[in-house]
This record gives structure tokens, sequence and C-alpha cells, in this order.
């Protein structure tokens, strides 16, 4: 089975991308470690540590680094409200959506993604899948609300591990949008990777279907409502990303 990160480089090498777009960096785990040309970070707090905090600065990132990585310390909303032009005829070739995990807010980062991200580009959105009510835990504004009611003995058999409500904005585009195919990988907690393209699962739900349902609803139709495939299913996809470049 792939790492999330052999998911997300077998894409970026599929695509031939030119530009990285990571939404959701914290420590950096992934976004240092992707090969791409040119590479874009988004993420309200920076968490990096030592040769990662230093490397952000930009005379050591020009010097020692080719300058071709950039950092936005701010929300996605923000970026996308004063960044978006940048892309006017340079678009995102593949972006990892992994920031706030609320289906609100990932759904809002697909929208703004879709908006730059180039006409055989690839989204990939990280936590689609998650294996119980407790790792689901909706949040209004933030994973502290997660942490709180952990500390209060609230969430039975809590670990840590947190991926919200991401499953809902899949199931929202699959039943608004025709011009997107979306497979989730059963690889880490659930990665979908979504392109341009004819939709091929459409679920033909009403948003206030969609903001009634819970996990228990989820964990009932899985499979279908995420679209879920195994994680070698990836390379049955590489080979169509690589054609159509």
């Amino acid at each position: 089975m792939r790492t999330r990160l052999q998911v997300i480089q077998d894409i970026v090498d599929a695509v031939q991308t030119k530009v990285y777009l990571e939404i959701g960096v914290e420590e950096g785990v992934v976004f240092y470690r992707v090969k791409a040309p040119k590479k874009i970070a988004v993420d309200p707090q920076f968490l990096f540590q030592g040769r990662s905090k230093l490397r952000k600065n930009r005379l050591v990132n020009s010097l020692f680094y080719g300058n071709h990585e950039y950092f936005y310390e701010q929300t996605s909303n923000d970026f996308f409200k004063h960044h978006k032009q940048q892309f006017t005829t340079e678009k995102v070739d593949v972006a990892l959506i992994d920031g706030l995990h609320t289906y609100a807010q990932v759904y809002i980062d697909i929208m703004n993604v879709l908006d730059i991200l180039s006409p055989n580009g690839v989204m990939i959105i990280d936590d689609c899948n998650p294996p119980s009510a407790v790792v689901e835990t909706p949040v209004v504004d933030s994973i502290t609300e997660v942490w709180e009611k952990a500390k209060k003995g609230e969430l039975a058999g809590w670990t840590g591990r947190w991926t919200g409500d991401v499953w809902k904005a899949l199931v929202r585009l699959q039943s608004e949008r025709n011009d997107l195919n979306i497979v989730t990988l059963d690889a880490d907690y659930g990665m979908a990777v979504i392109v341009k393209g004819e939709n091929k699962n459409n679920l033909g739900f009403t948003l206030a279907e969609i903001d009634k349902l819970t996990y228990s609803d989820l964990d009932t139709n899985r499979a279908k409502w995420l679209n879920l495939k195994d994680s070698d299913y990836l390379d049955e996809i590489l080979p169509l990303l690589n054609k159509a470049k």
C-alpha cells in the first residue's frame, strides 16, 4: 500500500507538474519532501523547526534551494483573496488540500483551487475516509473544539487523529457537478483524487439532505459515496494523467 507521500509524488510525476500547491502544511512533513519545480505552501501558522524553519527564509531559499518554494502564512481564504491573480497565466498542476477539516471550508478550498487549476490538473483531498465517528467529529471553526471535547472525556476512543467531515464535500461535488471525476483511494485516511472530466458517480443529494447526513450514513454507504477504491487503483489512474499532457 502506498503512503500518502507516495500517492502525491506519483501523481505529481505523472502530471509532469510545474506548480504544486499545498493547503494545510503545518510542519512541512509532506511539503518539503514533494519534488516539483515550484511549490507553494499555505497555512495560517507554520510549525517549522530547525532547518525547515530556516529554509522558509527567502534569502536562504534563494541561495540554497533555487528560490522554488514560496510560503504564505495566512488562511487559505486570505491567500485566494489576495494572490489568486498570480495564477492568471501560470496555473497549478497539482494541489493538496489538507487544511481545516470541515465540510464548509474544504468545499470553499476546492472551489478556489478549481479557478486556478490547469486544464489537466489534479486535486488531492486528504482525510476523506474516517474510520470511526470519533475521528470524524465535526467542528465549526477549529480542531481546538475536538481537543476540548477530548479533555472533557466526551470522545470515547479518542487517539488524537482527526479527519472532520471532509467527506461531505465529496458527496456535494458528486451531487452538483457533472464536470468533475472523483475517486477516493483507500490510502492514509482516504485520499480523494479529483480531475476535470465526466462525473461517473452522480449522487443526487440536495444541500439540505447533505447537511443532515451523519457518520452513520457514511459508514453504511462508504464505498458508493466516496467512490472508494483500493490504493493500487492509482496504477490505473496514473497513465491517464500522463496521457493528458
